[in-house]
C-alpha cells in the first residue's frame, strides 16, 4: 500500500503508578523510518516539541531507532549502518508501524481523550503538556553520566551512577536493566537516506552500549545506595560527526505488563508496558582540533565560464584555531590547497574567498573541504567537506527552433540541464517503460508516486535559444497526468510549472501554472494505481512567446512540485514559429475579442467546429501571465467574459489555444 496512515503512538490503556521520591527525566523512544513518508512529516513536530527551551535534558531526552518501516532503505541509510539493533528494539515492545513512540515504556494517550478501558485505538501525539505533566512525578532512582573522548577521537569512556532515592526491589529478579544509546545528536546528509526525502535527523541512535541486552542491576536498593558503571567504547567507523555524539541512558524493569486490548486498524490486540524508572544523558563535548567547513553557492544558473567559491571555515573544536588548509576542486579534478591562518575562538568562522576557476558550459559541482586544523589532522572528518552545484550556460544561445523528443539515451539531453536540489532519489528521468506521446517512445517522467519528500521540486532546464531567428515563436509540448485517489478521502496532487528567464536566471516570469485535478489528462482519473499514460491520456499545449522575440538568450524551465500524488510525463517540447495560428483555420475561427479598447471587461467569442478544451491566456508588454483560464468549449460559438478592472493601463497579447490550434490578438486596457 503506497500510503499509510499517520499514527505515532496508541495509547496506554491503563494508569500504572508506584512510589518515587526524586525528580524524574522522562524517556522518548521514536522508531521512525527513512522510507516511511508519515514519518518525514512528523518528525520535525517531535523534535520540535522535545527540543523546546527548557526540556532537555531537564524534562526528557529522546532516542530514535531507525526502523525498516514500511520497506528497509539501502545500505548507505543510518539503518543499513547497523541493523540489528533497531530491529531488536522493534521486537522488544513489538512495534506495530512507523512512525510509533514509547513514553517511559508505555504508549501515550490520546492527546484530547484520557485513557478509558472502554475506547480503542487511541492516538498519541506528545505534546508539551504531558511533558510538563509526568516530569514533575518523583522517581526511584537519580542517574547521572558523563562522558569524554579520548586525544585521538577513536574511543569514549562513559561514567554512569545510579543512586537510589529510596528502599526498592524488583518484583523479578534480574529484570531491572540499565540501557544505554551512544546516538548523534544532529545528522545533516546532502541526500536523502531514504525515498522519504528527509536530510536532517536528530538523536538518533547509532550503537547500543554494551549492547541491546543492557546491564543487569541490582534486584534491590537500600535507600541512598548506588551502582556505578564505566564503559570504554570504541567509536564505530559509520559516525557521520563525532562532536555531535551524545548519549542516553534509562532504568527500566523489562518485566511486561499487559495493559488493556489497543485497536491498531487490525484487530484489537494487548499492549506490553514495561516501565521506565529514570533517564539520564550526557551532551556532546567538543573534540580538542576540529576545523568545520561550508560553500557560500554561487548562482545555481550562470553565464559567465568563471566560478568563484567562498568558503565559510567554522571551529568545531575546543582548542583556539590558527590556521588549517582548505581543499577547493571542480568536478572530479584535481585538489587545489590555499593555507589559512588567523584565529578563532571556539565557536567562531571565517569567510575566505577562493581563487577563481575557468570552465565550460555544462553542469559543474563545486566541492570545498578544510585539513589540518593547527598542523596537525583534523579529529573529526565528517564536518570537512561542502559541494554545491553550478549549471553554466553557453555564451551563445542555440537558435529556434528547438525541439526536443528525449530520443537520446542521455539525460537530460545534451545542451539541457537538471537541478535535483534535495538530491533525493526522484526526480526527472528519461522514461522508457511508458514510452512517450503517439509514435514516440521516450519522454521526461518525474516520479511523484514514489517520491514520498512532500514539497519537492525538481528543475528540468531547456537549452538556451535565441528567438529572434523565428517569427512568432511559441512553446509546444505534449503531456500526461493522473493524481493518487485511495478512495477512502485521501487525494494528492502535483503541479507543474514552467518558467522563462531573460536573465539567466536571475528573475523568472511564470508561462505556466497548473496543479491539482485542472492538471489531470488520465481517461480515468485517481485511483492508486502507478499511473502509466496510454494514447488516450495525452494532451498538448501551447504557450506563445510572442512577448519575448526580441530576446537572443532564453531559458526555459520546466519544475514538477511534488506532493507524492502519482506520476508526470512531459515530451515533444518545441520552441518554434508559430504554426496553425491562423484566424480561420477550420479549428478555431472566427474570433471576436470586444469591446477594444476596454475598460472593466472585455469578451471573448471563440467559434469551433468541434468540441475543444481551450486555454485563454492574457500576457502583459514585459511577456508575464497576468491571466490563465481553462474552458471546456462546445462546437461552434463560446462566449467568455474577462473581467480587466484589475488589470493595468497598457496591452496585453490575448492567447486562446487548443490541442490543435491557436489564435492570438491584441487588446487595449484603457480606464
Amino acid at each position: 500500500m503506497k500510503k499509510t496512515t499517520l499514527s505515532l503512538a496508541v495509547g496506554i490503556c491503563l494508569s500504572i503508578t508506584g512510589l518515587a521520591q526524586t525528580h524524574r527525566t522522562i524517556l522518548y523512544e521514536e522508531f521512525s523510518g527513512e522510507n516511511c513518508a508519515p514519518c518525514a512529516s512528523t518528525n520535525p513536530y517531535v523534535v520540535q516539541t522535545v527540543h523546546s527551551s527548557g526540556n532537555v535534558p531537564n524534562k526528557i531526552v529522546k532516542v530514535t531507532f531507525q526502523v525498516p518501516i514500511p520497506s528497509a532503505p539501502g545500505a548507505n541509510s543510518l539503518y543499513g549502518k547497523n541493523m540489528a539493533e533497531p530491529n531488536q528494539r522493534v521486537k522488544f515492545y513489538g512495534v506495530p508501524f512507523a512512525p510509533y513512540a514509547r513514553f517511559n515504556g508505555g504508549e501515550l494517550p490520546n492527546k484530547n481523550t484520557p485513557p478509558d478501558s472502554s475506547l480503542d485505538g487511541h492516538a498519541g501525539w506528545i505534546t508539551q503538556q504531558y511533558i510538563n505533566d509526568s516530569s514533575i512525578t518523583n522517581a526511584p532512582f537519580a542517574l547521572t553520566m558523563n562522558h569524554s573522548i579520548n586525544a585521538t577521537a577513536d574511543s569514549i569512556t562513559l561514567n554512569v551512577a545510579i543512586t537510589a532515592a529510596q528502599a526498592f526491589s524488583v518484583a523479578t529478579a534480574g529484570n531491572l536493566k540499565l540501557f544505554i544509546a551512544l546516538e548523534e545528536s544532529e545528522i545533516h546528509v546532502a541526500a536523502p537516506t531514504g525515498t522519504n526525502g528527509e536530510k536532517d535527523f536528530y538523536d538518533v541512535m547509532r550503537k547500543m552500549i554494551p549492547d541491546t541486552g543492557g546491564t543487569v542491576l541490582n534486584n534491590s536498593f537500600t535507600n541512598g545506595a548506588s551502582q556505578n558503571f564505566t564503559f570504554k567504547i570504541k567509536l564505530p567507523a559509520y559516525l557521520y560527526d563525532k562532536s555531535q555524539i551524545a548519549f542516553v541512558g534509562w532504568i527500566q524493569d523489562v518485566t511486561p505488563v499487559v495493559v488493556r486490548q489497543c485497536d491498531y486498524g487490525a484487530g484489537a490486540q494487548n499492549v506490553n508496558f514495561m516501565r521506565v524508572h529514570q533517564a539520564g544523558y550526557s551532551a556532546p563535548v567538543p573534540l580538542t582540533l576540529d576545523a568545520a567547513t561550508s560553500l557560500v553557492s554561487n548562482s545555481l544558473i550562470q553565464c559567465s565560464t568563471t566560478i568563484t567559491p567562498v568558503a565559510v571555515i567554522k571551529n568545531a573544536g575546543a582548542t583556539t584555531l590558527t590556521s588549517c588548509t582548505i581543499n577547493y576542486k571542480l568536478d572530479a579534478g584535481t585538489a587545489q590547497t590555499q593555507p589559512w591562518t588567523g584565529s578563532l575562538a571556539a565557536g567562531q568562522t571565517a569567510t575566505v574567498s577562493l581563487p577563481a576557476i575557468t570552465t565550460t558550459a555544462g553542469t559543474h559541482t563545486v566541492t570545498v573541504s578544510t585539513s589540518l586544523p593547527n598542523g596537525v589532522a583534523d579529529l573529526n572528518t565528517g564536518n570537512d567537506s561542502k559541494n554545491t552545484t553550478v549549471i553554466i550556460e553557453p555564451a551563445t544561445a542555440t537558435a529556434a527552433p528547438i525541439t526536443q523528443g528525449f530520443v537520446s539515451t542521455t539525460f537530460p539531453p545534451t545542451g539541457w540541464a537538471l537541478n535535483n536540489a534535495d538530491h533525493g532519489a526522484y526526480s526527472w528521468k528519461r522514461s522508457t517503460a511508458y514510452g512517450g506521446y503517439q509514435t514516440t517512445t521516450n519522454s521526461a517522467q518525474y516520479q511523484s508516486y514514489s517520491n514520498a519528500s512532500d514539497g519537492d521540486i525538481d528543475e528540468l532546464y531547456a537549452q538556451t535559444v535565441d528567438l529572434t531567428t523565428v517569427t512568432s515563436p511559441q512553446l509546444k509540448y505534449d503531456y500526461a497526468y493522473n493524481y493518487y485517489d485511495d478512495g477512502a478521502g485521501g487525494v494528492y496532487y502535483d503541479s507543474l510549472a514552467i518558467l522563462l528567464s531573460t536573465d539567466c536566471g536571475l528573475t523568472w516570469n511564470t508561462l505556466v501554472l497548473e496543479g491539482g485535478p485542472g492538471l489531470a489528462t488520465a481517461a480515468t482519473l485517481g485511483g492508486t494505481a502507478q499511473f502509466k499514460p496510454a494514447a488516450a491520456d495525452w494532451k498538448s499545449n501551447t504557450v506563445s512567446l510572442a512577448a519575448y522575440a526580441t530576446n537572443n538568450n532564453v531559458l526555459v524551465k520546466f519544475n514538477a512540485i511534488n506532493h507524492y500524488g502519482n506520476d508526470m510525463f512531459v515530451d515533444n517540447i518545441n520552441i518554434a514559429a508559430v504554426t496553425g495560428i491562423v484566424k480561420n483555420n477550420g479549428v478555431i475561427n472566427n474570433v471576436k475579442v470586444y469591446p477594444n479598447p476596454a475598460s472593466s471587461q472585455f469578451n471573448i467569442n471563440v467559434n469551433l467546429a468541434t468540441a475543444q478544451k481551450t486555454t485563454v491566456t492574457l500576457y502583459n508588454v514585459m511577456g508575464q501571465v497576468v491571466l490563465t483560464k481553462n474552458y471546456d468549449f462546445s462546437s461552434g460559438e463560446n462566449l467568455v467574459n474577462i473581467p480587466a478592472d484589475q488589470l493595468a493601463n497598457g496591452i496585453y497579447t490575448v492567447l486562446i489555444s487548443s490541442g490543435n490550434g491557436s489564435y492570438q490578438t491584441k487588446i487595449s486596457v484603457i480606464k
